[in-house]
């Protein structure tokens, strides 16, 4: 694993865990207020992991999509 793969997958876990925080604080407000940080795309990807996190357990992230 090269530095330029472990660095997208470090802010990838980064982005993940802010879109949890605001997306269980304040629901789909949260994901609205992250597009502004990232594209909306994103935003809505990321809400979905968390989505499935929360609701099915899945417990692996497929961090090469974000």
């Amino acid at each position: 694993m090269d530095l330029k793969t472990d660095h997208s997958e470090r802010k990838a876990s980064l982005l993940i865990m802010i879109a949890s925080i605001l997306y269980r604080t304040t629901g789909y407000l949260g994901v609205q207020l992250m597009a502004h940080y990232v594209s909306i795309l994103q935003a809505l990807f990321l809400a979905l992991i968390v989505s499935c996190h929360r609701y099915f357990g899945i417990s692996k992230i497929p961090l090469h999509l974000i």
